[in-house]
């Protein structure tokens, strides 16, 4: 995805957000995940227009696999997002490269330490979403290995701070 593309699926994430497909991940053996990994509840997010927030988009492509770190403003008045700025890290290779679900999740750690820095301490919190979407390369490997690499990697994301919609981690289709 390009920055233009990831930006509109921002606007789309966080106003409009579908119900995850059922390719995405294991969704019952993951709810039971959560609660162990995270052990707390959300905590009350801001609804101040005017306090800057943050949101982590991971594009995992064919070839390499890139986060964007989002500093935006919440406009509900508008029914938009005002995009203060947005800051990009690209790896290779992609995720399908990897033999190992675990290999390809370790690979995402750089990506992460560095949304990690990017986002304030006081922002690196359940306010703040975190998608990955994978994309063509990912359909290549066969849907069992695909949606098992996919529930590692939303296992991975729920060791961080941030907030995994149920639809946080996903194969896009086309």
């Amino acid at each position: 995805l390009l920055g233009a593309s990831c930006t509109v699926m921002l606007q789309y994430a966080i106003y409009k957000s579908p119900r995850a497909r059922s390719k995405s991940i294991d969704k019952e053996r993951l709810r039971h995940e959560r609660s162990t990994i995270s052990g707390s509840s959300a905590q009350q997010c801001d609804l101040d227009e005017s306090v800057d927030r943050y949101a982590v988009i991971f594009d995992a492509g064919s070839t390499g696999s890139r986060v964007h770190v989002y500093k935006y403003l919440k406009n509900m008045t508008a029914g938009r997002v005002d995009l203060h700025s947005e800051e990009s890290y690209h790896i290779s290779p992609g995720l399908s490269s990897f033999d190992e679900p675990q290999d390809a999740v370790e690979s995402l750690r750089p990506l992460l330490d560095f949304a990690m820095e990017k986002i304030p301490e006081s922002h690196r919190n359940s306010c703040t979403p975190v998608w990955l979407k994978a994309t063509a390369g990912l359909r290549l490997v066969g849907v069992e290995k695909a949606v098992d690499l996919l529930n590692h990697v939303h296992k991975l994301l729920l060791t961080y701070p941030f907030y995994v919609p149920d639809n946080g981690v996903e194969m896009m289709d086309g």
